[in-house]
């Protein structure tokens, strides 16, 4: 399991975020009706489980079948990044 490296929440907020924006689903709805982007919520501070990770996001509006690669993109942020907060 390893040290990770520590980011604060803005930062891995914005991480989630960039990565989100990035998928092309995301460009395509954006470029069509930009009020419909999706914005990812607040990093929450959690108790350390079984892999070492001490956060996550759980929400994010405007997510109409993101779900999946938003988890994605959390989870594995997740394994790289400890809250430092």
């Amino acid at each position: 399991m390893g040290m990770r490296e520590k980011r604060t929440a803005t930062q891995l907020r914005a991480m989630v975020q960039v990565r989100l924006d990035a998928l092309p689903e995301v460009i395509e709805v954006t470029r069509r009706r930009p009020e419909l982007a999706p914005v990812v919520g607040s990093v929450e501070r959690t108790w350390v489980d079984v892999q070492g990770r001490n956060w996550d996001l759980r929400t994010v509006n405007h997510a109409v079948g993101l779900m999946g690669p938003f988890r994605a993109i959390v989870d594995e942020l997740r394994g790289r990044f400890d809250l430092a907060e």
